[in-house]
């Protein structure tokens, strides 16, 4: 494993006093002064570089993982399903991309443990490609290839041969920071005394899921030409592939809350995720996109592990945390993430990024039409207009450091205007593509790119708020009762907003979360429970923060209620549904706990925020 250089937390009483240990005295003279992130090679101090020839073969390995598909993948050529090719691109590069910024971050353990966490992947992602040089027409990839089964046999081609290179050099890569951390780090045993072992039962039960999920149909098949995904009863390749991708989840997720260095932690969660979306996610789109074939509740739990493995990065955080003041080491800082500063630019740029995706999704085609058909109307995309403008104004704000703060709580609850609109963009999207000679458009990719941007986005926001929340006293916040009351009642009221149809007409029947479950049904899911956590929590924050999220989930129910002027014309003799009334009501009410809280706020003077050791040394 990778080992970090000696650290108060893992050095004896002398070493603390100035005498250095042997494996001080051993490194000296070799060891660069870049501090005690620099990674090892067999017990001596790696320069920086070795880590970046690592992550350099690996980006050699993901970008012909990202550019196979763009290639023949059969011979004889067999179309694929959908215009995947950008997905598959952004998802080959996904992993790597990970590594690459944690190591820009100038973490390097954590992009080191991200590359493993990808090489764990690996096994079985080659045996699942195998497949395709065996009987392409077993391989069950929709998104690559679907055969003619009529045809003659297909096997695999180019594409297929760069898909497993690129694997094979993203394992040699891992195995390679493998071999860099053959020595135990110092003091190795104490940092055992203090690793988290809490969230043990959390990660195992996240790494179950997601095997579960990889382990049931990516789709469902009506399609002809496509079989129906069988583990069990199909080829051996795919079986075997299956059983390690599987077995890959759990490995991924109790080895980074199990591991002596809570340093690599970030990393072994963060790569983990990012491969198993990479793996999860183009069967759920397959189940979407593809004519004949049905969703499955597989990728959606796959999908829901990769984010509570975001969420375990936290947990096992504060597990270690809690372990070290138990052990009498209070003053012994845990791994940092980076500064508020850096995630605050790091908001604001994807942000903006996300609000041009947003803007492109809306002005684009939705479609690549045959020669001589007219293009449609696109009514659906009108929505993702109010949220471009609110997400990238706001992104542009957090890039001025004094505003930041104030308008970081904000954007991250504005950024679900993104999915709200984005998923009723790609549920016309879908629909449509099902038609013989139609394919998606640049609009779809754009609206894909913005949601994936502003999910990066909302993490980096939630990471930030960590971050100051540590250096910020909490002990004097207290609920109000004039924000509490009518934030509550918007929160119910937008049960209603989000549940019932925005407009109504004869023998229209618009998308929702009881009935008529699409893809739109999605976003409005994200966006209500979104609305409903925030109305509960925004009380019982700091007024000014408190604002700042009530005038956020405005934002949220602003988008929602603008969709009765954008998209009425796509029904005729259309009228406003209840849907849109509550929507009214709900964002008045959190207009007004909005401003109640900047009442509470201007009256209530400001403690000064005291330093982190006088805050522990007071607590004991």
């Amino acid at each position: 494993m990778i080992s970090r250089t000696p650290s108060s937390r893992g050095r004896s009483a002398d070493d603390r006093q100035g005498h250095p240990s042997a494996t001080d005295q051993d490194v000296a003279g070799s060891r660069r002064p870049d501090g005690p992130d620099d990674l090892r090679l067999t017990g001596r101090a790696a320069p920086r570089g070795r880590l970046w020839e690592v992550i350099a073969l690996a980006a050699i390995g993901g970008v012909l993982t990202a550019i196979g598909p763009l290639f023949p993948m059969t011979s004889p050529v067999a179309p694929a399903g959908f215009s995947a090719g950008p997905m598959l691109f952004v998802l080959g590069l996904l992993p790597v991309a990970v590594a690459i910024g944690l190591a820009a971050l100038r973490r390097p353990l954590a992009a080191g443990g991200a590359l493993i966490a990808a090489a764990v992947f690996v096994p079985g992602r080659l045996a699942t490609d195998v497949q395709f040089l065996v009987d392409a027409k077993l391989a069950e990839h929709p998104e690559l290839v679907v055969p003619d089964q009529t045809s003659v046999a297909l096997h695999g081609s180019t594409g297929v041969w760069l898909l497993l290179v690129g694997q094979l050099l993203t394992l040699v890569a891992g195995a390679l920071i493998v071999g860099q951390g053959a020595e135990r780090p110092v003091g190795a045993d104490a940092a055992e005394q203090v690793a988290p072992r809490t969230p043990l039962f959390i990660a195992l039960c996240v790494g179950v899921l997601g095997a579960v999920g990889l382990l049931a149909a990516p789709f469902h098949s009506g399609n002809p030409e496509i079989i129906e995904p069988d583990l069990w009863s199909g080829p051996g390749w795919l079986l075997i592939g299956g059983l390690l991708l599987a077995a890959a989840v759990p490995v991924v997720t109790t080895v980074a809350v199990t591991t002596t260095d809570p340093a690599l932690t970030p990393g072994w969660l963060l790569g983990g995720a990012a491969t198993l979306v990479a793996v999860a996610l183009p069967g759920l789109v397959s189940g979407i996109a593809v004519s004949g074939l049905h969703q499955s509740i597989g990728p959606y739990l796959a999908l829901i592990a990769a984010v509570a493995m975001l969420a375990l990065i936290g947990f096992a955080r504060r597990a270690a945390d809690a372990a070290a003041d138990s052990s009498g080491e209070q003053d012994s800082p845990g791994p940092e993430l980076p500064g508020t500063a850096r995630l605050h630019r790091a908001t604001g740029i994807l942000a903006v990024l996300a609000g041009i995706a947003a803007l492109l999704g809306a002005v684009t085609n939705t479609f690549v039409l045959p020669a001589g058909l007219p293009s449609p109307i696109g009514y659906a995309e009108r929505a993702l207009l109010p949220t471009a403008l609110i997400v990238g104004l706001l992104g542009i704000a957090m890039l001025v450091g004094r505003w930041a703060p104030i308008l970081r709580p904000m954007l991250a609850v504005s950024l679900v205007t993104i999915p709200l609109a984005g998923a009723g963009a790609l549920d016309a999207a879908f629909g449509g593509v099902g038609i013989a000679g139609v394919g998606l458009g640049p609009a779809s990719w754009f609206t894909g790119f913005a949601i994936l941007a502003g999910c990066v986005a909302a993490i980096c926001a939630a990471l930030a708020g960590g971050v100051e929340r540590d250096d910020v006293d909490l002990t004097s916040v207290s609920t109000e009762p004039i924000v509490l009351v009518p934030s509550v009642l918007a929160a119910v009221l937008a049960i209603g907003a989000f549940g019932l149809p925005i407009l109504r007409a004869a023998g229209y029947t618009e998308a929702g979360i009881v009935s008529n479950f699409q893809v739109t049904s999605w976003g409005l899911l994200v966006a209500l429970v979104t609305v409903i956590i925030v109305g509960i929590v925004a009380p019982r924050c700091r007024p000014a923060r408190a604002a700042a999220l009530l005038l956020g989930t405005a934002a949220v129910l602003l988008v929602r209620l603008l969709e009765l002027p954008l998209t009425r014309d796509r029904v005729a003799q259309s009228s406003a549904g209840a849907g849109t009334w509550l929507s009214a009501a709900s964002l008045v009410l959190f207009l007004l706990a909005a401003v109640a809280a900047v009442v509470v706020a201007l009256r209530r003077p400001t403690p000064p925020a005291p330093t982190r050791p006088a805050r522990k040394a007071a607590a004991h």
